[in-house]
């Protein structure tokens, strides 16, 4: 159980392991993982995020069995002759036979529970919110016997607090202390004279008897469950949802595959088949797998297993991910990537916008961080063809969306003058500002010198079309917009311009409509038009953006049923067809997204095991097929294809609190050219 024993000493005496460990072998699950793995005989069980417990053999890679529970699973287990007990987040604990996984009874706990059980006197203990101890038969479920607050468990006094039970005096080893040391969340463990110790930052240490360092070793991301020890083994529970196994002794000659490339499986589960196109399954193999690629036969890929079995991989199933440059936060599969360039902006840019022929730059400038609402205070471009910067505008803009002419000469910009909201352009080359008319969120036609944007009036809010030199104004139509809520301000999304200027997409969100559902509105340019509305499943859009023959619209959208607009993983990205044709497609935990062409879209989302990674996608929605061209490891805040459509660009900005204090942010441009051998579909 956790820790080995009920003082949760975290000491195996039956276990010998000197350092230095060498990594034997991984496993990857599709959730992050904060339950610490147990070991009984031959088998290791360990509780995923991703809602299953897994049972994997103790001494080698593969899976022998997995159970789906109702909800996430980040308590440790706990084994009682022969049944696996487990409970999830919604307080359903799980009788398992722990050689087949097949559940021999389920029991709702009556409040949550914050610590893993433990079994002691033929009983499994659970504490339960406030302060209960529940014991439970482990054959039935049924509750036996309940205490309040303490009781003595094989000698050991336990307390229950929180909903976590635990010995009043756990003989838990201390960390060992030292300077520079990161921090450790995770209890160290013992075996053999040696302290094993697990941190936030990645790393595991050894330290002797002395507290003197001997070994270590860093894995790609935070540990925060304690380490299990059994079968000369050190068993280490990632957040990154994998299992990393080491083992005493130099490691084994390397294979010959470590020369291969290596593939990684990028869909949460993906099946290994015999033969290409084959409906027979091998192996399941979860996200984030590596193995190396044997060969490769029309998008297909023969991989071979740790456990030395050989199989197909589907196309879409895999990517070979590069490791990363010196200072990027990149990996990149080269069969989609050609080259990543880079291009750093000023301290305090934000909201970059790239100019149509790609040769400039605009982006505002935030110095100043007070405030209520996110404002910046100046506006800048920069020439990507000698790096030099100029600032165009000082003032006060709290809407971060500029818009481009189609010739690279002005931009239009919403700015605050004398308490109104106003709807101006600004020359690049000479600064000269034009006020084209009260409104908000301006959008350039791709086609002429005209520009959509809304009016704010006391009935709700217009969309008006204008000439960029001001003249020829009218009204397109009526919308149940305002842009604020409960006297809070948001900018506007602007409307979205069709290819051929036909129409334009206006994202409504749904705090005007009683089934709190926004809408997505399609407007024919022209005055005094009929909006046509399409309903969403959710509450605010984030994106729009036509696809290039102008048949699909793309859409990020958040406030999903039981989700939060302000969630960033509840995010999903949405296509939908004008003509209606197919049914709306979307995918969850998206970021940012731009149109390569008429059937694909580059699109970002977050990393279900680590939500501070970020994966570009290359999705075909016509055929509903995506190929994973990169994970980011910096923070996202846009995307933009240039002009050509073959240089993408994603940018990254670091949060304002950096090192203790508050700081102007830093943008950098990453620029990714699309190999013409890398047609993905």
């Amino acid at each position: 159980m956790y820790l080995h024993d009920l003082v949760f000493s975290g000491v195996n005496p039956q276990v010998e392991l000197q350092p230095p460990l060498y990594l034997e072998w991984s496993f990857q699950t599709r959730g992050s993982l904060s339950a610490s793995p147990i070991v009984v005989g031959e088998t290791v069980y360990l509780a995923s995020t991703d809602q299953h417990l897994y049972a994997l053999p103790a001494e080698s890679w593969g899976e022998r069995w997995r159970f789906a529970a109702q909800a996430p699973l980040d308590l440790t287990p706990v084994y009682a002759n022969g049944i696996l007990v487990c409970v999830d987040r919604r307080a359903n604990l799980y009788g398992l036979n722990a050689e087949t996984g097949e559940p021999i009874w389920k029991t709702q706990l009556p409040g949550w529970t914050s610590a893993p059980p433990v079994f002691a006197g033929g009983f499994i203990w659970v504490g339960v919110h406030p302060d209960r101890i529940v014991g439970l038969d482990p054959r039935t479920g049924h509750k036996m016997t309940e205490a309040s607050r303490q009781t003595t468990l094989g000698g050991v006094l336990y307390v229950s607090r929180r909903g976590s039970l635990a010995p009043a005096q756990p003989a838990t080893a201390p960390v060992p202390p030292g300077d520079g040391l990161p921090y450790a969340e995770a209890s160290p463990v013992r075996a053999g004279g040696y302290t094993y110790v697990a941190y936030t930052d990645g790393s595991v240490r050894a330290f002797d008897g002395s507290g003197a360092p001997v070994w270590s070793e860093r894995l790609p991301a935070p540990i925060r469950a304690a380490p299990a020890i059994a079968k000369g083994r050190l068993y280490l529970a990632a957040t990154d949802g994998a299992l990393y196994v080491f083992k005493s002794g130099a490691p084994p000659p390397a294979p010959s595959e470590l020369d291969r490339p290596r593939a990684t499986v990028v869909p949460w589960e993906a099946s290994l088949r015999p033969e290409p196109g084959s409906e027979e399954r091998i192996a399941l193999l979860n996200q984030q797998t590596q193995v190396p690629v044997m060969e490769e036969k029309d998008g297909w890929a023969r991989v071979r297993l740790p456990d030395g079995r050989e199989g197909w991989l589907a196309p879409g199933d895999w990517a070979v991910l590069q490791e990363p440059e010196e200072g990027w936060p990149f990996r990149v599969d080269r069969r989609l990537v050609e080259a990543v360039q880079t291009l750093q902006l000023p301290r305090g840019a934000e909201y970059p916008r790239w100019a149509p022929d790609g040769r400039q730059v605009a982006f505002y400038r935030r110095l100043q961080l007070g405030g209520r609402y996110w404002s910046a205070q100046e506006l800048w471009t920069l020439d990507t063809r000698n790096g030099e910067g100029k600032r165009l505008a000082q003032g006060s803009f709290y809407n971060p969306w500029l818009s481009w002419s189609l010739d690279g000469v002005w931009l239009g910009l919403e700015v605050l003058e004398d308490s109104e909201f106003t709807v101006q352009l600004i020359s690049v080359a000479t600064s000269e500002r034009l006020l084209i008319s009260l409104g908000m969120s301006p959008s350039w036609s791709p086609t002429a010198h005209h520009l959509a944007y809304y009016r704010a009036t006391e009935e709700g809010e217009e969309l008006w079309r204008i000439n960029s030199n001001g003249t020829e104004p009218f009204r397109i139509a009526k919308l149940p917009l305002l842009g604020y809520l409960g006297g809070e301000y948001r900018p506007h999304l602007p409307a979205a311009w069709h290819p051929r200027a036909q129409y334009l997409a206006v994202g409504a969100d749904a705090r005007f409509y009683p089934d709190h559902a926004a809408r997505l509105l399609i407007v024919p340019v022209a005055p005094e038009a009929t909006p046509k509305p399409t309903q969403t499943p959710a509450e605010r859009f984030h994106w729009l953006e036509w696809s290039p023959d102008g048949t699909k619209v793309g859409a990020i959208l958040s406030g999903h049923v039981g989700g939060s607009v302000s969630d960033p993983l509840d995010r999903r990205v949405y296509i939908y067809w004008l003509d209606q044709s197919q049914p709306p497609r979307s995918l969850p935990r998206a970021v940012a997204a731009a149109w390569v062409d008429a059937e694909r879209l580059a699109y970002l989302d977050r990393s279900p095991n680590d939500p501070e990674v970020f994966r570009l996608w290359v999705w075909n929605v016509l055929h509903d097929r995506r190929r994973l061209a990169a994970l980011v490891t910096a923070p996202v805040s846009g995307i933009q294809w240039l002009q050509d459509r073959r240089l993408l660009s994603i940018w990254t900005t670091t949060p304002y609190y950096r090192e203790g204090r508050l700081q102007a942010a830093e943008t950098t441009g990453w620029l990714f050219r699309l190999s013409p051998d890398g047609e993905p579909f």
